[in-house]
């Protein structure tokens, strides 16, 4: 028994020169997950439609966007994205915030600054900025509709 590998005689073909390779150099699965971490990375950073600059939040050199978005946060209040995929909140709606986990609320009454595709920039009050994390990280949060008052 010359090998304990089950595809010792398949060294002529690709696949078994693959294998070969696997078994007798460890240094090539390290290689190997390389080229598959650069491959994976440049995927992730390609674009093919190509973004907006005017709303890119992440371009630092799009400082005019984000200097709008923080004056239009309310005094002693901190702007927190939560993650959302409904398209019912419009900016300037007001919101409750509850665990997900308990139904509690975490905190009433806050004004929802920005609505974007895939989350939801809200007004939350400094002190409950913490409060507001600790529930978005244990378990989630849902936002609820708060109804405005017409007089």
């Amino acid at each position: 028994m010359s090998s304990i590998r089950p595809t010792a005689g398949r060294s002529v073909t690709l696949t078994g020169l693959l294998q070969t390779l696997r078994y007798r150099y460890h240094s090539f699965r390290w290689i190997a997950a390389g080229g598959a971490a650069v491959a994976v990375f440049l995927a992730l950073n390609s674009d093919p439609q190509g973004t907006d600059p005017a709303t890119d939040l992440s371009d630092p050199t799009n400082i005019l966007d984000q200097e709008r978005l923080a004056s239009r946060l309310p005094a002693e209040t901190r702007g927190v994205t939560i993650p959302t995929s409904s398209e019912v909140l419009t900016p300037g709606d007001y919101v409750d915030v509850h665990e997900v986990s308990t139904g509690t609320a975490v905190v009433g009454n806050v004004l929802v600054v920005e609505v974007t595709e895939d989350d939801t920039l809200i007004a939350v009050p400094t002190e409950r900025i913490d409060t507001v994390v600790d529930s978005m990280t244990t378990g989630g949060v849902i936002l609820v509709l708060v109804p405005r008052s017409t007089s």
